[in-house]
């Protein structure tokens, strides 16, 4: 129990009785259970507690302030419950530098946390640390002690004769006498090896002082207007030269002076320049060839389950995690501030009278909170004497139940309230279960925030079927936008291609049937493609259900208008079928058909990215593009065979059995687009000045463009995919504004990773023994650089598996009597188990072999944790640790 004290035999003198000596044990066990991890740590511990209780000159170190007569075996004699121990500033600033930095790999924080009272780690110093472990209100302090820390050589406050203790505390980087390790990196600074910093990111690419990428844009943009008048220029100066020459030959013809001062015109417009007339086919082609409260109540809340036949509570499905087997309601892991207080209306109404420092005052539920918000604390020290940790067994972390703070949790502006649901897959019956659950807690939460009685603002989610459902209800909005857009192109289609020569005939010159086929076309080459890759496994998603149908729409639509304004311009050949023809016509269009579906389809199959939601866009709309192709060369083309026979024969489109007298004219009517480009708008474009600023406006975009791209921001915002009015965008802006957590980070290993080799253990664990450069050695590195974005080390197993081996504490031990004689005893069972799982390790680096490994590994999952045992796995790592049903870790 106490190495310091041991002078070898005959030369060993103890100041307490053997009752003593076990009560001493007892309390350095609990506290070993959370500082094994650095033994340097654990034996400063005990040095001060073994010099305090068992010392022979322990006299000269304390003084007794407070004693009491117990009346034993009918014996009254007086027994100390108070007196003061004079420590030097030396020895306990050096016992608290060794443990200060020690973590619980369960929590992530520090041990000393737990060991500070309301101060918690950030706030600890030596004193405070002293003044808790002396501290009897605390729940473990067997009495009161006032510890005086004096520095060396100060007199003052120290009675007579009365020597402060001054012994050697040991560094975290050093070994102990008993054999222990020197502590690992987490849990010693000193230990750390020197890790060389982080390279600094690329600085921002500038030039001259200013952004980089706009200075190059800049210089682009000037480059290429610059090329562009220079050709301007040059080309102007050679036709300009062209024509001089041409002049001089005519002169010379007509046999004029070549130095004749003749004024010439120069001839602009193009077509003055040709032999052919305006208005023949001949000019026409020279210019087209040149020119183009209810948080209760949902605890308590029932419903009807189809699935389990039954009714359902929160008990069904809520994540229990030291009772997953058989769950009441106070096994749920619910976290709230109402945790602090187990969830009783008496604790939080709990009023009591308190004196400290002789002044009497009343503590209530403020000060209790106080207490278990700062630190992470099992138990108050005030005379309400409650415990901080839910009702379920667990610590609340305040970060889980509070937000909108800076640093201080009792200035939070927001409350958190979180049920914690098991993960159930897909094929569990359970899992329709949860989500039913889930369902009527929106719908509940729903009708709350609606009604008159709600007097405060909050916002909710289902973790499980709200994006779902919210995404759904979007994609159901979206059915009516659809819907919409198909309709318009429906009658644009029908109207734009219809060949409308009079009023008699426009029942027959119209397209509406062209329009519905091409219409269902597009629809069923995306119900195609949807099928297709729903049979073959390739799930969809809201980019899919949003995007492709658009997507294959306008390309359906720009192969329809091809392929029917080539035929209606065309004039069928003597002799020549309506079939011929259309399959002349088809000749010509198709291949530019085929190149457009053909390019866009292949570019969205070479599109495909290790994202899914860009891999099944861009596989659907690859297909979709495709099967739209194939079925206008086959279905569309059919249907155009069928409408252009009802056209020649004069029948309606609508009434087929009506067939009208007049006429279709000889002469393709060109309809009113192409009349307007040709007259209009191409003269305007091909206009030498419209070309010049259209060439520096199309310079300018793309230097801008290039600039911008520079500039994109990568990510998409949740809120983007939800609908306006959503309940989720209220919940997305609390949680950026009031939450002050991260999400987890799990790392996982994957099969074939031997944990049960010391090399295996060594290679993840971060505590003694372990390497410099493991799993998690490595994850604790990088959370000293902001860029890691990690504000904690990881939580691991693997240590907390080996420390709770530890034969120093009472985790693991096995019974020694009775019929389970042999197997594990849980630590709650007292005498029953004197008999350790391991030895002490003659190097003090403890590792358990691969049959221990394997055999007590299910032991330290299901153990439930406690004060004797806060490190054992059961709701921290049993789910964790997945194994195949060989035993192997995967």
């Amino acid at each position: 129990v106490c190495p310091i004290l041991d002078r070898g035999e005959g030369n060993t003198f103890a100041c307490c009785s053997l009752k003593q000596l076990s009560s001493l044990e007892m309390s350095l066990t609990l506290s070993k259970a959370v500082l094994v991890r650095c033994p340097s740590c654990a034996e400063n511990f005990a040095h001060l507690h073994c010099i305090n209780t068992c010392s022979p000159n322990q006299s000269q170190t304390v003084k007794v302030t407070e004693v009491m007569n117990i009346t034993s075996n009918n014996r009254t004699r007086e027994a100390v419950v108070g007196y003061q121990a004079f420590l030097s500033t030396t020895f306990t600033d050096a016992s608290f530098q060794s443990c200060k930095n020690v973590r619980i790999p369960a929590t992530g924080g520090f041990a000393i946390a737990t060991m500070c009272g309301r101060y918690g780690a950030k706030l600890c110093n030596p004193q405070r640390w002293y003044d808790f472990q002396g501290d009897s209100s605390n729940g473990l302090a067997p009495l009161d002690i006032d510890f005086k820390l004096i520095k060396e050589g100060d007199t003052e406050g120290v009675p007579e004769g009365v020597i402060p203790y001054n012994g050697r505390a040991l560094k975290c980087n050093e070994t102990t006498p008993s054999g222990g390790q020197v502590c690992s990196c987490q849990d010693c600074q000193e230990s750390c090896p020197s890790v060389p910093p982080l390279p600094l990111p690329p600085s921002p690419f500038s030039l001259f002082g200013t952004d980089g990428f706009l200075v190059v844009s800049i210089i682009l943009l000037c480059l290429l207007i610059f090329a562009f008048l220079f050709y301007i220029s040059v080309s102007c100066v050679l036709k300009s030269k062209k024509k001089e020459d041409e002049e001089k030959g005519k002169r010379k013809k007509k046999g004029k002076d070549q130095n004749s001062n003749d004024v010439t015109q120069q001839v602009v417009d193009p077509s003055e320049v040709t032999w052919a007339d305006k208005n023949s086919l001949a000019a026409q082609a020279f210019l087209s060839s040149e020119f183009q409260r209810w948080g209760t109540l949902m605890a308590t809340y029932e419903f009807w389950s189809e699935d389990l036949n039954r009714t359902a509570s929160l008990k069904d499905v809520c994540f229990a995690p030291l009772n997953p087997s058989n769950p009441s309601l106070t096994d749920c892991a619910v976290n709230s501030l109402p945790q602090y207080f187990q969830n009783s209306v008496d604790n939080i109404n709990a009023k009591v009278n308190m004196t400290e420092l002789g002044v009497t005052k009343e503590v209530d539920w403020r000060d209790h909170l106080i207490y278990c918000l700062s630190p992470l604390s099992f138990k108050d020290i005030t005379d309400l004497d409650m415990s901080c940790m839910a009702d379920y067994g667990a610590p609340v972390f305040p970060f889980l139940a509070v937000g909108g703070y800076e640093d201080d949790y009792t200035n939070a502006e927001a409350f958190i309230l979180t049920f914690s649901l098991n993960n159930f897959a897909r094929g569990n019956p359970k899992f329709k279960v949860a989500m039913q659950w889930e369902k009527e807690f929106l719908k509940i939460v729903q009708e709350y925030k609606n009604s008159p009685d709600a007097n405060f603002t909050f916002a909710y989610m289902a973790e499980q079927r709200s994006l779902e459902d919210e995404i759904n209800r979007t994609t159901a909005e979206d059915i009516p936008i659809f819907m919409i857009s198909y309709a318009v192109i429906f009658v644009y289609i029908a109207v734009a291609l219809g060949e409308y020569s009079s009023w008699k005939r426009i029942l027959v010159d119209s397209k509406f049937l062209v329009g519905l086929g091409g219409i269902l076309v597009v629809a069923c080459s995306v119900l195609a493609s949807m099928g297709f890759y729903s049979w073959i496994g390739i799930p969809s998603s809201l980019v899919i259900l949003q995007v492709v149908p658009f997507l294959v729409l306008a390309v359906g639509a720009d192969n329809i208008f091809i392929f029917v304004l080539e035929y209606q311009r065309d004039v069928r050949r003597p002799g020549e079928k309506r079939e011929e023809q259309i399959g002349r016509v088809l000749g010509n269009v198709a291949p530019s058909m085929l190149l457009c579906s053909l390019s866009e389809s292949v570019c969205f199959f070479l599109a495909l990215s290790t994202m899914p939601a860009v891999k099944s866009f861009a596989l659907y709309a690859a297909l979709a593009v495709l099967m739209d192709f194939i079925l206008q060369m086959t279905a569309f083309v059919a249907l155009l065979s069928l409408d252009a026979r009802r056209q020649d024969n004069n029948h309606c489109e609508l009434l087929c059995c009506v067939k009208v007298s007049t006429q279709r004219p000889n002469k393709p009517n060109e309809g009113f687009l192409l009349p307007f480009m040709r007259k209009y708008y191409a003269p305007v474009l091909l206009h030498r000045f419209t070309r010049i600023i259209v060439m520096l406006v199309f310079i300018f975009m793309l230097c801008g463009s290039l600039f911008l791209m520079f500039n994109v921001k990568v990510g998409l915002d949740q809120e983007l995919a939800m609908p306006k009015g959503s309940y989720m965008l209220d919940y997305f802006h609390y949680l950026y504004k009031y939450f002050e957590v991260g999400v987890p980070v799990y790392f996982v290993t994957k099969r074939g990773f031997n944990f049960n080799t010391v090399e295996g253990m060594n290679g993840v664990c971060s505590s003694v023994g372990c390497d410099q450069f493991s799993l998690t050695q490595k994850i604790q590195y990088a959370t000293n650089y902001p860029e890691s974005y990690l504000a904690i080390p990881a939580n691991s197993w693997v240590d907390d598996f080996i420390d709770w081996l530890n034969p120093g504490s009472k985790c693991c031990r096995l019974y020694t009597i009775g019929p389970n004689s042999g197997k594990f005893c849980p630590a709650s069972q007292g005498l029953y188990c004197l008999r350790k799982c391991m030895a002490t390790p003659p190097n003090g680096v403890l590792r358990p072999s691969v049959e221990k490994f394997n055999r007590f590994l299910p032991d330290f999952l299901g153990n439930r944790p406690d004060l004797q045992c806060p490190k054992s796995g059961l709701g921290a790592y049993d789910k964790a640790v997945v194994k195949d049903e060989n035993g192997e870790i995967i």
